[in-house]
């Protein structure tokens, strides 16, 4: 669902699930939920235009865990 919150434009209420369509064109096939950072290039591979970086929020630091090898094309 996060993909779609960023990939897709929202209605009212973009924080709902109900605000983004199911049909988002991304493909999850073989991919597990919640979905793992492990699974995530499986998931770059059967989606040849996503590329998925992955930041938090350690103790006292920002923590890089995955960043992609990919370059995504920026949407205006």
């Amino acid at each position: 669902m996060a993909l779609q919150a960023v990939i897709l434009p929202a209605g009212k209420g973009p924080i709902r699930v109900t605000s983004h369509p199911t049909e988002d064109g991304i493909d999850y096939t073989r991919l597990y939920f919640p979905t793992a950072i492990t699974q995530i290039d499986r998931l770059e591979g059967q989606n040849e235009n996503l590329a998925i970086n992955v930041f938090g929020w350690g103790e006292d630091s920002f923590v890089v865990y995955r960043l992609s090898e990919r370059r995504a094309e920026v949407h205006k």
